[in-house]
């Protein structure tokens, strides 16, 4: 039997009879699954009736956000606090925790983010977010924004008193900052790519939360890629497995970024660094490059170091027509999952692109280990 559990986000509710009571959960990793919700109000009779939403079915996925809504038949007055069951449409579908819930006149929304990405005096570009919420309660509440990394162990970013407790009214809205830049910690770089807002209430608590990713323009997906490697050198060239990305800078600046497939687990890339060995002449014409087998060729490869090598797919030839039969189709595996014997795949065009960068004793560097899924 499966059991779900829930994190209560914020409760939305008027004192008029008609406003109705909106409950916003953040779903457990179980699901998906169909339910009945009935609710409890502490103090009222069992079960609760809601006036129009008793038939409704909630379809529950997993790491997702339901909102639960209510319509009392009675004027409800406040604070007060209660639960939902979850009664699910199929019976193998049993023991949801109840889902706790408590109203006091202060709750609030994030309502809108922007986020800008800015270098610093010290080099390492910087993260500022401008949050915008609005107090949905019924009385003037205290707010403030928080920023959190979202990588790893949660932890705490802007600790200066930049963004201090404000007063709000009910109704209003309101618009914050919050920046690495008063963390001598954080940068934009080391967030990795992700980031947390929370907007709490001063003696409620938290009352709404935002997690967002964000790239900077010339990472390698959501690899920074190191400041000094892309700067200080001509030509550099990083091959991303997490996010199975090959990308090339020239004179620090990306100038190409491709999707890719390295080696499947058994058979995984390694994490290598050094200078380019050399591209392979003969792999540029129509019969492409054979990799020992007598079979199965590539074009426009590029060897790294040894007997590892960037090329396109690999295919082999169709023995009546002589076309390219693909094996397997590219589109299965770049940019999806690692599947090659320890190469680096591109698309064809791909390959040629980075033969036309004049890769050959330039510096590249290959991330390890890889948090990709393998193809099998």
């Amino acid at each position: 039997m499966k059991k779900i559990f829930f994190v209560l986000i914020f409760i939305l509710l008027s004192g008029a009879a008609d406003a109705g009571i909106t409950v916003k959960v953040k779903t457990g990793n179980n699901g998906p699954y169909n339910a009945h919700a009935v609710w409890t109000i502490d103090g009222y009779p069992e079960p609760f009736e809601c006036r129009f939403e008793d038939d409704i079915i909630y379809t529950i996925e997993p790491d997702s956000v339901v909102e639960f809504r209510c319509t009392p038949w009675v004027e409800i007055s406040t604070p007060f606090s209660g639960h939902i069951t979850l009664e699910p449409t199929a019976p193998t579908d049993k023991c949801n925790e109840p889902i706790n819930f408590k109203y006091d006149a202060c709750v609030g929304e994030i309502t809108g983010t922007v986020e800008v990405i800015e270098p610093s005096t010290f080099g390492d570009p910087e993260l500022t977010v401008y949050v915008t919420f609005q107090n949905t309660g019924s009385e003037t509440c205290e707010y403030r924004v928080y920023l959190f990394n979202d990588s790893g162990f949660k932890q705490q970013i802007d600790k200066e008193p930049d963004a201090y407790w404000v007063d709000l009214g009910a109704g209003a809205s309101r618009t914050e900052t919050v920046s690495t830049r008063l963390d001598w910690r954080w940068s934009a770089l080391n967030l990795r790519g992700e980031y947390t807002i929370e907007l709490r209430e001063e003696d409620s608590g938290i009352m709404d939360y935002v997690t967002k990713s964000f790239v900077g323009g010339d990472w390698c997906g959501k690899d920074p890629v190191d400041v000094e490697e892309k700067t200080s050198l001509q030509k550099f060239m990083y091959i991303n497995q997490d996010d199975l990305l090959l990308c090339l800078y020239t004179s620090g600046k990306k100038v190409g970024e491709f999707p890719i497939s390295t080696g499947r687990d058994g058979s995984r890339t390694p994490g290598l660094s050094g200078w380019i060995a050399e591209t392979i002449p003969e792999s540029d014409h129509d019969f492409g490059y054979d990799f020992g087998s007598g079979h199965h060729y590539a074009n426009y490869v590029t060897r790294l170091y040894a007997h590892y090598y960037i090329h396109g797919p690999v295919y082999i030839r169709d023995p009546d027509t002589g076309d390219k039969v693909f094996v397997p189709d590219p589109a299965t595996y770049l940019g999806v999952c690692r599947d090659s014997d320890g190469c680096v795949r591109m698309r064809e065009e791909d390959a040629k692109a980075v033969w036309d960068w004049r890769p050959t004793g330039e510096y590249y560097k290959i991330s390890y280990p890889p948090s990709s899924p393998s193809c099998h």
